[in-house]
Protein backbone atom coordinates (compact mmCIF):
# COMPACT_ATOMS: atom_id res chain seq x y z
CA UNK A 1 0.00 0.00 0.00
CA UNK A 2 1.33 3.23 -1.13
CA UNK A 3 -1.49 5.31 0.43
CA UNK A 4 -1.89 7.60 -2.28
CA UNK A 5 -5.33 6.46 -2.64
CA UNK A 6 -8.07 6.81 0.39
CA UNK A 7 -8.54 2.80 -0.21
CA UNK A 8 -5.73 0.59 -0.30
CA UNK A 9 -5.39 -0.64 -4.47
CA UNK A 10 -3.53 -3.81 -3.58
CA UNK A 11 -6.74 -5.64 -2.22
CA UNK A 12 -5.15 -5.22 1.46
CA UNK A 13 -8.45 -4.24 3.60
CA UNK A 14 -8.46 -1.01 5.09
CA UNK A 15 -6.38 0.34 7.57
CA UNK A 16 -6.45 1.32 11.58
CA UNK A 17 -5.49 2.30 14.67
CA UNK A 18 -6.11 1.11 17.75
CA UNK A 19 -5.01 1.56 21.45
CA UNK A 20 -5.58 0.39 24.73
CA UNK A 21 -8.14 2.26 26.75
CA UNK A 22 -6.62 1.12 30.30
CA UNK A 23 -6.36 4.75 31.77
CA UNK A 24 -2.50 4.00 32.34
CA UNK A 25 -1.30 6.97 29.72
CA UNK A 26 -1.60 5.36 26.55
CA UNK A 27 -2.99 8.30 23.99
CA UNK A 28 -2.87 8.17 19.97
CA UNK A 29 -3.09 10.48 16.97
CA UNK A 30 -5.08 11.07 15.06
CA UNK A 31 -7.74 9.20 16.65
CA UNK A 32 -9.67 7.86 14.75
CA UNK A 33 -6.82 6.60 11.17
CA UNK A 34 -6.37 8.91 8.73
CA UNK A 35 -3.77 9.27 5.84
CA UNK A 36 -0.99 11.88 6.60
CA UNK A 37 0.38 14.05 4.02
CA UNK A 38 4.17 14.03 3.04
CA UNK A 39 5.01 10.55 2.51
CA UNK A 40 8.01 8.45 1.00
CA UNK A 41 9.74 9.86 -1.73
CA UNK A 42 8.55 7.12 -3.70
CA UNK A 43 4.74 8.14 -3.22
CA UNK A 44 5.57 11.41 -1.36
CA UNK A 45 1.87 12.30 -1.36
CA UNK A 46 0.53 10.39 1.98
CA UNK A 47 1.54 7.77 4.19
CA UNK A 48 -0.01 6.13 7.37
CA UNK A 49 1.51 7.18 11.12
CA UNK A 50 0.31 7.70 14.49
CA UNK A 51 2.26 9.43 17.43
CA UNK A 52 1.60 9.69 20.72
CA UNK A 53 2.67 7.98 24.35
CA UNK A 54 2.42 4.18 25.26
CA UNK A 55 1.80 4.09 28.99
CA UNK A 56 3.65 1.45 31.29
CA UNK A 57 4.41 -2.39 30.51
CA UNK A 58 1.99 -4.02 33.57
CA UNK A 59 -0.86 -5.66 33.66
CA UNK A 60 -3.57 -4.40 32.34
CA UNK A 61 -1.28 -3.96 29.36
CA UNK A 62 -0.72 -0.94 27.44
CA UNK A 63 -0.22 -1.25 23.82
CA UNK A 64 -1.09 0.83 20.24
CA UNK A 65 -0.85 -0.14 16.68
CA UNK A 66 -1.27 0.95 13.48
CA UNK A 67 -2.88 -2.22 11.33
CA UNK A 68 -4.24 -3.34 8.26
CA UNK A 69 -6.20 -6.90 7.67
CA UNK A 70 -4.25 -8.47 4.72
CA UNK A 71 -7.72 -9.02 2.13
CA UNK A 72 -10.20 -7.09 1.73
CA UNK A 73 -13.12 -9.93 3.21
CA UNK A 74 -10.60 -9.99 6.73
CA UNK A 75 -9.87 -13.73 6.32
CA UNK A 76 -6.67 -15.31 6.64
CA UNK A 77 -4.06 -15.03 3.72
CA UNK A 78 -1.26 -17.67 3.07
CA UNK A 79 2.03 -15.72 2.82
CA UNK A 80 4.03 -18.52 2.50
CA UNK A 81 4.89 -17.50 -1.05
CA UNK A 82 6.82 -14.28 0.40
CA UNK A 83 10.43 -14.12 1.42
CA UNK A 84 10.62 -10.31 3.21
CA UNK A 85 8.14 -7.75 4.01
CA UNK A 86 9.32 -4.16 2.77
CA UNK A 87 7.95 -0.77 3.81
CA UNK A 88 9.29 3.13 4.47
CA UNK A 89 9.29 4.23 7.72
CA UNK A 90 10.27 7.35 9.06
CA UNK A 91 10.08 8.54 12.50
CA UNK A 92 11.77 9.39 15.70
CA UNK A 93 14.56 7.29 15.82
CA UNK A 94 13.32 4.58 18.22
CA UNK A 95 12.40 0.85 18.16
CA UNK A 96 9.29 -0.86 17.28
CA UNK A 97 7.52 -3.70 15.85
CA UNK A 98 5.92 -5.46 12.63
CA UNK A 99 3.87 -8.41 13.95
CA UNK A 100 2.12 -10.62 11.70
CA UNK A 101 -1.45 -12.06 13.17
CA UNK A 102 -1.61 -15.69 12.94
CA UNK A 103 -4.90 -17.30 13.39
CA UNK A 104 -3.68 -19.95 15.19
CA UNK A 105 -1.66 -17.91 17.50
CA UNK A 106 -4.06 -16.93 20.97
CA UNK A 107 -3.26 -14.48 23.87
CA UNK A 108 -0.97 -12.35 21.45
CA UNK A 109 2.02 -13.94 21.44
CA UNK A 110 2.09 -13.39 17.79
CA UNK A 111 5.07 -13.34 14.99
CA UNK A 112 7.25 -10.21 15.39
CA UNK A 113 9.75 -8.43 14.37
CA UNK A 114 11.91 -5.03 15.62
CA UNK A 115 13.22 -2.34 13.62
CA UNK A 116 14.31 1.16 14.32
CA UNK A 117 12.07 4.64 12.89
CA UNK A 118 14.96 6.44 11.23
CA UNK A 119 14.19 10.07 11.08
CA UNK A 120 14.67 10.27 7.42
CA UNK A 121 12.67 8.05 5.19
CA UNK A 122 14.49 4.51 5.41
CA UNK A 123 13.70 1.50 3.54
CA UNK A 124 13.38 -1.49 5.89
CA UNK A 125 13.64 -4.86 4.41
CA UNK A 126 12.40 -7.59 7.25
CA UNK A 127 12.97 -11.56 6.02
CA UNK A 128 9.79 -13.31 7.34
CA UNK A 129 11.62 -15.85 8.68
CA UNK A 130 13.22 -13.22 11.19
CA UNK A 131 9.81 -13.19 12.60
CA UNK A 132 9.47 -14.82 15.84
CA UNK A 133 7.26 -15.37 19.11
CA UNK A 134 7.48 -14.20 22.22
CA UNK A 135 9.11 -16.65 24.70
CA UNK A 136 6.23 -16.36 27.12
CA UNK A 137 3.41 -17.78 25.26
CA UNK A 138 2.54 -21.03 23.27
CA UNK A 139 5.14 -21.56 20.30
CA UNK A 140 3.89 -22.58 16.92
CA UNK A 141 6.05 -23.84 13.74
CA UNK A 142 7.14 -20.39 11.20
CA UNK A 143 4.74 -20.37 8.77
CA UNK A 144 2.64 -17.95 7.43
CA UNK A 145 -0.21 -20.15 6.38
CA UNK A 146 -3.04 -18.02 7.92
CA UNK A 147 -1.99 -14.50 8.50
CA UNK A 148 -5.14 -12.16 9.63
CA UNK A 149 -3.47 -8.96 9.57
CA UNK A 150 0.12 -6.87 9.49
CA UNK A 151 0.60 -4.18 12.58
CA UNK A 152 3.03 -1.60 12.97
CA UNK A 153 3.32 -0.33 17.15
CA UNK A 154 6.05 1.23 19.44
CA UNK A 155 8.07 -1.33 21.50
CA UNK A 156 9.43 1.27 24.37
CA UNK A 157 6.41 1.82 27.04
CA UNK A 158 6.64 5.02 28.98
CA UNK A 159 7.85 6.73 26.26
CA UNK A 160 5.99 9.22 23.42
CA UNK A 161 6.26 7.55 19.88
CA UNK A 162 6.35 9.02 16.29
CA UNK A 163 5.90 6.91 13.40
CA UNK A 164 5.05 7.15 9.64
CA UNK A 165 4.80 4.17 7.29
CA UNK A 166 4.37 3.81 3.77
CA UNK A 167 5.07 2.23 0.35
CA UNK A 168 4.34 -1.28 2.59
CA UNK A 169 4.58 -4.49 0.66
CA UNK A 170 5.22 -8.43 0.87
CA UNK A 171 8.09 -9.40 -1.50
CA UNK A 172 8.62 -12.61 -3.18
Amino acid sequence: DDFESPSPTSGIGGWSMEFDHNNMGTTIIPNPYQRLEGGSPLSPGFCAGMKGHLGPSEAPWTWAYLMTNLNSQGTTVDLNGYKDLWFAVKGDGKYYIATLRRAIVQAYCDFQADFTASEQWTLVKIPLNKFTQPTWGTQYPRTFNDVKNLSFSPELHEADFDLKIDDVVFVK
